[in-house]
């Protein structure tokens, strides 16, 4: 039994370990990662070479795989699931935190949480590169690898994960992928989360419009269309509602159907808040992509005075609660 470094992760500092047997996300400081360097002079340096981009030295956290394990956890669509699990545990429970406390929260987007494209081979000797552009081996000695320009490192603790969601996430991952359960349900949802992921990425760096906001919108409704999608036919924001109504409010306010929701003529009735507000997410989204005109107005929710883009995190994580 042996662990290998997989991935990278340079912005975020797991305080406590994320795992399941023979896959974890752990900190640089992690006894098997200690292990790992203590055997490997190359494999230290690697971890040596990390800082911000004004030069503060940090140590990353590491995806890791004990090779005595699955073998479909090496695959690089089961380690990316288990993250977007987690990211998807995190992003949406910082986003609540920020709106019900009227705070800005750290990790509210996917970037904390990308991957560094340098990673040690596996034999130690080099690091390698396989991106989408480039395939590349450079001398580890070289390297000066960084945090996400324009992002600290964060500490990501147990507190900071929405554990009922997280905990029926790896269990769903599990199935998916070690035992190969192929089961639409299964494959929707990581398909699902893998979208979401793209959508909870930061809108810009410096360079926002209301562009930024429409593309990610349309991204955020494609990733519940593909957790609602019923398996035949097309999938649409009567299937979303359906998620949303499944899930259980405990607010009053949010539970009670007396809403006006974007509806197709044949099905309109009053709905609960959440689907009135995904409705003018989609309908923004059809706007966005079709061209139509869009002004701060048709990207905010006129009462509470916030973009549409503040709340699809938090739907989403009620959606998939209804899932």
């Amino acid at each position: 039994m042996a662990w290998v470094p997989m991935f990278a992760l340079p912005n975020i500092h797991m305080v406590e370990p994320v795992e399941v047997p023979s896959l974890a996300l752990v900190y640089a400081e992690d006894e098997r990662v200690k292990v790992l360097a203590g055997n490997h002079v190359n494999f230290r340096a690697y971890l040596d070479q990390f800082s911000t981009e004004f030069g503060v030295k940090v140590l990353p956290s590491l995806l890791i795989w004990d090779d005595a394990g699955p073998q479909a956890y090496r695959n690089t669509e089961a380690l990316a699931a288990f993250r977007d699990a987690l990211a998807l545990s995190v992003i949406p429970y910082a986003w609540a935190h920020s709106l019900r406390y009227e705070r800005t929260d750290k990790l509210r987007y996917s970037n904390w949480f990308h991957i560094y494209p340098w990673m040690i081979d596996k034999n130690y000797e080099y690091v390698v590169m396989r991106s989408s552009a480039v395939l590349a081996l450079h001398e580890t000695k070289l390297l000066r690898a960084q945090t996400y320009p324009g992002l600290s490192q964060e500490p990501l603790d147990s507190r900071d994960i929405d554990q009922p969601i997280h905990k029926e996430l790896v269990s769903r991952w599990q199935q998916r992928f070690q035992s190969g359960n192929q089961d639409w349900n299964n494959t929707k949802l990581f398909r699902s989360l893998n979208m979401a992921y793209a959508a909870a990425s930061l809108p810009s760096n410096g360079d926002f419009t209301p562009y930024d906001s429409g593309k990610s919108i349309a991204l955020w409704v494609s990733a519940f269309e593909i957790l609602a999608h019923p398996g035949k036919g097309k999938s649409g924001y009567p299937h979303v509602y359906e998620l949303l109504e499944k899930a259980k409010w405990a607010l009053s306010a949010c539970k009670e159907a007396k809403y006006e929701a974007q509806a197709p003529v044949d099905d309109r009735r009053p709905r609960i808040l959440a689907c009135w507000v995904y409705g003018q997410i989609n309908a923004a989204r059809n706007n966005y992509l079709h061209g139509n005109p869009l002004t701060q107005d048709t990207l905010a929710v006129k009462e509470s005075k916030r973009f549409l883009l503040d709340y699809a995190p938090i739907l989403y994580r009620m959606a998939i609660t209804g899932f």
